[in-house]
């Protein structure tokens, strides 16, 4: 049979072959052979494709649905925030945590701590570091130290050392060296950098404050307040020096 599938060269040549072998079993199991192949491209070639299509399809609706359902969400819980609560709690936690070094800030909080305390700063230097852009946006330190030098008593050093612990920006005493007549002490003042191209994506749930993070505010906004009252006048006082030492300007 094979030679004769070989010879094959015309029309008249298949005839031949389809009238002596349509009644052999040959014929049925090559019939089912083509059909089965025809099928198999077919299911290969068409339905696969429409298949994986068709899961993909129900994949982006399902995802397209949560989108939505989370835009809902969100749009609930913005449509129900106070605006005016909403500045009032970003301006304390940026005073408290400021997203750049806030040197102003910084000798604000020394002199009122001081003024409180009855002391009087001899001497003061800040550790600047850093002060371009990108090298900002690097730095793994958000921290800026400062080192003050003060006269005064026991007693009005620990005055001075509560205070400064409820001035803003938010600080942290690291060192304390008392002397015959004063103390040198050690600060670091913290703040936060934010990206000029920060960005918030929508399809992210958004983040409400809880309870302990309000209670948290609340204190803040009372230390804001108490700084913004009015300073005790004390005798003039010498004027006190300062330095500043920078890192490298890149």
């Amino acid at each position: 049979m094979m030679n004769e599938l070989n010879s094959v060269r015309t029309l008249g040549d298949i005839r031949l072959l389809y009238f002596k072998y349509k009644d052999t079993p040959y014929f049925s199991l090559a019939v089912v052979c083509i059909v089965g192949l025809i099928a198999i491209l077919l299911l290969w070639k068409a339905v696969l494709p429409q298949v994986g299509s068709w899961f993909s399809l129900q994949e982006e609706v399902k995802k397209t649905n949560e989108n939505i359902s989370l835009l809902k969400a969100n749009q609930t819980i913005l449509a129900g925030l106070n605006d005016s609560q909403l500045e009032d709690q970003f301006a304390v936690a940026t005073t408290a945590l400021p997203y750049a070094k806030d040197y102003a800030g910084i000798i604000s909080s020394i002199d009122d701590a001081t003024i409180l305390a009855g002391v009087r700063r001899d001497d003061y230097s800040l550790q600047i570091g850093d002060l371009s852009t990108k090298s900002a946006q690097l730095a793994s330190e958000t921290s800026l130290p400062v080192k003050i030098s003060l006269k005064g008593t026991v007693g009005q050093m620990q005055h001075f050392l509560h205070d400064i612990n409820k001035k803003l920006p938010l600080s942290e005493v690291v060192t304390v060296s008392f002397g015959n007549d004063g103390a040198t002490i050690g600060l670091i003042y913290f703040y936060k950098f934010l990206p000029d191209n920060l960005q918030i994506l929508y399809t992210r749930p958004v983040k409400t404050l809880n309870q302990p993070q309000i209670t948290l505010l609340k204190t803040l906004g009372t230390w804001k307040q108490q700084s913004l009252m009015e300073i005790p006048t004390t005798p003039e006082i010498p004027q006190a020096s300062g330095s500043a030492v920078t890192g490298s300007d890149l």
